[in-house]
């Protein structure tokens, strides 16, 4: 049995890829799942239990990677647990922020 469940969302099918390649390779006990935006990690979420959510956070609309946090935190994620992101873009970068994110 896999230790924990990852869920990667991303818009782009690449970053996807190489996300789940990445924490397959490095991290083999754990499982990796992916969707492409908000909508369908919420019915990959609410379809199985979900240990840790990596997303982008500049995804187009409908949704992006704030609005997931929120639909995540509805669902009954633990937000407490603190996201770790990467970003050279301000405005992103302080909504993360205030989302309570670690900027690295």
């Amino acid at each position: 049995m896999k230790r924990n469940i990852i869920l990667v969302v991303d818009d782009d099918p690449g970053v996807r890829k190489i996300s789940e390649l990445w924490i397959s390779t490095y991290f083999p006990d754990n499982e990796v799942l992916l969707a492409s935006g908000v909508d369908e990690a919420i019915k990959v979420f609410e379809s199985q239990p979900i240990h840790v959510v990596i997303s982008d956070w500049a995804m187009p609309e409908p949704g992006d990677g704030f609005i997931l946090a929120s639909k995540l935190e509805e669902h009954g994620f633990d937000m407490g647990q603190k996201e770790c992101i990467s970003s050279l873009f301000l405005k992103e970068t302080l909504m993360a922020l205030r989302h309570g994110a670690v900027i690295t």
